[in-house]
């Protein structure tokens, strides 16, 4: 994972942007397994829309 945050970082503003949209629309789509409990589904997409939001540094 440090390599793609790596990657985002470096990323100029416009296009960060532009991915970070595509893979919070793409994250809106998923339909998880019945058997995946939705608080854990949830917790997910806030983990990775951080990720993108604030890459570690």
């Amino acid at each position: 994972m440090a390599q793609n945050e790596q990657v985002l970082r470096n990323m100029a503003q416009n296009e960060q942007e532009m991915l970070i949209r595509q893979v919070e629309g793409a994250l809106e789509g998923v339909k998880p397994d019945a058997s995946v409990p939705d608080h854990d589904t949830e917790l997910l997409r806030q983990y990775v829309k951080k990720l993108l939001r604030h890459p570690r540094h």
